[in-house]
């Protein structure tokens, strides 16, 4: 399966986009949801009029501003395995149970990765400000330095970290896709 490329009009939405490739079928069958993930992802539940089965159809998009086709996706399904696992909650619950099987590996896998991701995502609404976490692996910066541990600092939805003395800050791009675990919550 390769690229879709298109001229997206302004103030329509990747959102607006499948919609429209996906959902003038009836034939085949009809969208129950569709979430949009950052600005490269985007999930699916499709549910197949033959059969009534619920499956993810996953999207990965490509956003080019200065191109006269400005916006691409790749279409995928579960079945796949597709390498984004980031499908939100709503969509999961959406999906029909799938039958034992062989076939069915890779999309029980997939969604199997989704869900820790879920909890995952959940467990970091969580951290507060003074927390601390350590991450598995030592993180390296530029400076030289390796740490593993951190104090957690809140801004709003923003999460940074600092040493244990909150005289040094740190970002780190990616963190909550590493693995750490809360040595000690704040009071």
């Amino acid at each position: 399966m390769g690229w879709d490329y298109m001229q997206k009009d302004p103030g329509e939405t990747a959102k607006d986009v499948l919609l429209r490739d996906y959902g003038g079928h009836p034939e085949y069958g009809e969208i129950l949801d569709l979430a949009v993930v950052g600005l490269r992802e985007a999930y699916m539940a499709y549910r197949l009029k033959a059969t009534g089965e619920v499956f993810a159809r996953v999207f990965l998009l490509d956003h080019r501003s200065k191109a006269t086709m400005n916006f691409g996706y790749k279409a995928l399904h579960e079945g796949v395995y597709p390498r984004i696992a980031n499908c939100p909650e709503r969509i999961l619950r959406l999906l029909t149970p799938l039958s034992e099987g062989a076939e069915h590996n890779a999309a029980r896998a997939w969604r199997a990765e989704c869900w820790a991701n879920v909890a995952k995502r959940q467990s970091l609404r969580g951290l507060k400000t003074g927390d601390t976490i350590h991450f598995k692996q030592p993180i390296a910066f530029r400076r030289g330095e390796t740490r593993d541990t951190f104090r957690v600092v809140r801004q709003g939805r923003r999460v940074g970290f600092e040493d244990e003395s909150g005289m040094r800050r740190y970002l780190i791009p990616g963190w909550h896709n590493l693995d750490f675990e809360v040595l000690r919550a704040s009071a």
